[in-house]
């Protein structure tokens, strides 16, 4: 029995319930991916000139580019728009009501977690605030702290690029491709963080609701 609470997958189990808790289709990012594509593909066109391809038909394809990374990025900007725009009407009544519903959900969760035994609870709070640990050390330098400078990198990335269009230049093309990488890589590993810092807390939280319950024990037994 105890080999098998420590092989429970009470991670993957605790992600399938907070998965239940998020909208569904979050952004809609999989319905907008041929905008973002087409953005890609005009991105790609429009930086022709940068690595020594000259003439008029180049020169064509470069604004032709210009056009389609404009237009892609105006119309996944506008039906993000269009879902994220309705929340805003009524929008601290609409918050209070999903309060309200995620409320119980998240007390289910906290009681699913407080079948574990208490030692299993504590060991996985380890293991995850160790993993945090080695994340922050190995990707510190590299990345920072990416999650407070927001939209920052990919605004200056795109400024980059334009100056790399403007001037013809391969290098700063290629400087103005490394930060958009870096930015996704870094946007990407700050994901696990905020997923393991939501376990962890869940965990704790979990944790300190059977020391209150104890305690009010003790003091009704007085």
């Amino acid at each position: 029995m105890e080999e098998q609470l420590r092989n429970q997958q009470v991670f993957a189990d605790l992600e399938d319930r907070l998965a239940r808790l998020e909208p569904k289709d979050v952004a809609n990012l999989k319905r907008d991916r041929w905008p973002f594509g087409i953005m890609l593909v005009g991105m790609a066109m429009s930086m022709l000139t940068t690595i020594g391809l000259t003439g008029e038909v180049v020169a064509w394809l470069t604004v032709v580019g210009v056009v389609l990374e404009f237009c892609g990025a105006g119309v996944f900007f506008y039906r993000q728009a269009r879902d994220a725009v309705p929340d805003f009407i009524d929008s601290k009544r609409k918050f209070s009501l999903d309060l309200d519903s995620k409320l119980l959900a998240h007390e289910e969760t906290l009681a699913w977690l407080r079948t574990l035994p208490l030692q299993e609870r504590n060991r996985r709070i380890t293991y995850l605030d160790y993993r945090l640990e080695v994340l922050a050390q190995r990707y510190q330098i590299l990345f920072g702290a990416v999650d407070k400078l927001g939209l920052l990198p990919m605004l200056v990335a795109t400024f980059v690029q334009s100056l790399a269009i403007n001037s013809v230049s391969f290098p700063t093309a290629l400087c103005a491709l490394g930060l958009l990488a870096l930015y996704g890589m870094a946007i990407w590993l700050a994901r696990f963080r905020l997923q393991m810092q939501r376990y962890a807390r869940l965990l704790r939280e979990a944790g300190a609701n059977d020391k209150h319950e104890s305690m009010l024990a003790d003091a009704e037994a007085v």
